[in-house]
């Protein structure tokens, strides 16, 4: 799940494994932005936006899987998601592009197709907010820690930054974390074969089978 940076369109195309998921909380924003600037149609796309998080919030409540979610998307989402780009469609020939609605639209329909990944599985969510907030931790103390040695030492950093805010994601202690699977990692006795275990989420399940 990405935004409209292009850097990120080298990761995707015809060729490549992965499957661009746009995120609509950046989607949201340019209309967010258009709609401060006194332009009324923002806040139209905003109300229907939030019938899409409405629904996510149902689907949340109820504890639904991911098979049920999808079905209740197809359901209440999808005639959202049309309507809105139908408006975005008969309002963009008139929209100035400069504009911040005309660069709302702009972004909006060029991104349709990733934006509407979330009606096609169930267990995509409709945006990145959640990594973005664990990711605002590493942003807000980059100034103070600024050097990391070398390329090398960024890349150890950011393998240990992503399991300590997956523990952080699952509500696990990233330290309990670290103490139980370093060890492990260093045991020539333990197999390869089962080095996926020790993975963030692998190792909660196991520690909440045990309580």
């Amino acid at each position: 799940m990405v935004d409209g940076y292009k850097g990120y369109q080298a990761l995707f195309g015809p060729t490549s494994p992965r499957i661009e998921v746009g995120c609509w909380m950046h989607a949201r924003r340019g209309f967010e932005r258009a709609y401060v600037a006194g332009d009324a149609r923002g806040g139209t796309v905003l109300t229907l936006v939030r019938k899409l998080y409405a629904v996510e919030r149902q689907a949340q409540d109820a504890g639904l899987s991911p098979e049920a979610r999808l079905t209740l998307r197809l359901a209440h989402s999808l005639p959202v998601y049309e309507e809105l780009f139908d408006l975005l469609e008969q309002w963009a020939p008139h929209v100035p592009p400069k504009t911040p609605l005309g660069k709302a639209i702009a972004y909006a329909r060029n991104r349709s197709v990733p934006l509407g990944r979330f009606l096609t599985d169930g267990r995509l969510p409709v945006d990145n907010g959640e990594v973005e907030r664990l990711i605002k931790l590493i942003v807000l103390g980059r100034k103070n820690w600024l050097f990391l040695g070398s390329d090398a030492a960024g890349h150890r950093a950011a393998n240990v930054y992503s399991l300590v805010l997956s523990c952080y994601r699952l509500g696990m202690d990233p330290w309990a974390y670290f103490r139980d699977v370093l060890p492990k990692l260093g045991d020539t006795r333990f197999p390869a074969s089962r080095l996926a275990e020790l993975l963030p989420e692998s190792w909660a399940q196991q520690q909440a089978q045990q309580r």
